[in-house]
């Protein structure tokens, strides 16, 4: 059984690189040791820097999510010639996403994973803000995930007097209690918001900040967020072999944390698993996507309204293959 207090999210994501790359003969804690030496040497001006602070003042954890974000993003001051560029700047116009140029990168594994993403210098926004949790936390401060409909956040791991969160996402950067209640605030839409005055909105944004702090993401669903970008690559690609191994492991992160995959993600991913099991013929899985299959069509007889394609898992379980033994 999977214990989430024995692994971190970077140790997650470590498994998940080793297994996709296996062609590679990796192994999950060669990866994750060359990511923490990676991100160190990385991070190693900004520790300068804070170290020579510390002799003259206090640090406190504003000043260590700046130092990161300068370093891994960019200061963009036009006189700062040091850290103007960070190091995703070559991440086209958005360091904190995908390169505008071209959608199709969207769908290129290797942003997943956090070996490539070092390398490349070019990552998904999960990839990007787990190194960036992982370079805090080097720099003395310890962070915890957000799971914000803005996107995921990063926060220091112990509560402080002045809340702060790190936004790897959208490129707002490091922000205060206030500027952070008015991005949530942004959750409720154009439509919503316009009805309400700014102190009401910042109260609702400052609500779900306590909310968000209140319950972090585990290290199940740091993995839980890359392998749903990867079954999304694959899925792309039609790459049938992987996709399965994805789904495969979803289910089983699924079956340990409901907070990690949601019953209505279990289902679809089951689905899926049954569909490529089949598209492969694996024999040996064959009594496993037959009892899947058999398993969704009699929980939509027994859920009205249930999210499940009926039509296809009955035209799946019509396949004279099902029948064979």
């Amino acid at each position: 059984m999977l214990k989430q207090a024995t692994f971190s999210p970077l140790e997650f994501a470590s498994m998940i690189a080793a297994e996709e790359q296996c062609s590679n003969a990796v192994m999950p804690h060669h990866i994750s040791s060359r990511i923490r030496s990676e991100i160190e040497q990385l991070v190693a001006p900004a520790a300068q820097r804070l170290a020579l602070s510390r002799t003259v003042g206090d640090v406190g954890p504003e000043n260590i999510a700046s130092a990161v974000a300068t370093t891994l993003f960019g200061s963009n001051s036009p006189d700062d010639a040091e850290s103007a560029e960070g190091f995703f700047k070559p991440m086209a116009s958005d360091p904190f996403s995908m390169p505008a140029a071209s959608v199709d990168q969207y769908y290129d594994a290797s942003n997943t994973f956090l070996d490539s993403v070092l390398q490349r210098r070019r990552g998904n926004g999960v990839s990007v803000s787990l190194i960036a949790s992982e370079a805090c936390s080097q720099l003395g401060l310890p962070m915890v995930g957000l799971a914000s409909p803005a996107g995921l956040l990063l926060a220091p791991a112990e509560a402080t007097d002045q809340p702060l969160v790190l936004d790897c996402y959208s490129g707002c950067g490091v922000m205060d209690e206030a500027r952070a209640a008015k991005f949530l605030a942004a959750e409720l839409g154009p439509g919503m918001a316009a009805g309400a005055d700014e102190e009401k909105l910042l109260e609702y944004g400052r609500a779900r900040l306590r909310a968000l702090r209140a319950t972090p993401l585990t290290a199940l669903q740091w993995g839980a967020s890359m392998l749903r970008s990867l079954r999304d690559v694959h899925e792309e690609e039609e790459d049938v072999v992987r996709l399965l191994g994805v789904c495969d492991r979803l289910r089983l992160l699924g079956a340990h944390s409901n907070l990690a995959v949601s019953e209505d993600e279990m289902r679809e991913y089951a689905g899926q698993v049954a569909l490529c099991i089949y598209q492969l013929r694996w024999k040996q899985r064959r009594n496993e996507a037959r009892a899947i299959l058999r398993q969704l069509a009699r929980f939509s007889d027994e859920t009205p309204g249930a999210n499940i394609e009926r039509v296809r898992v009955d035209e799946l379980l019509s396949k004279p293959w099902f029948e064979e033994e």
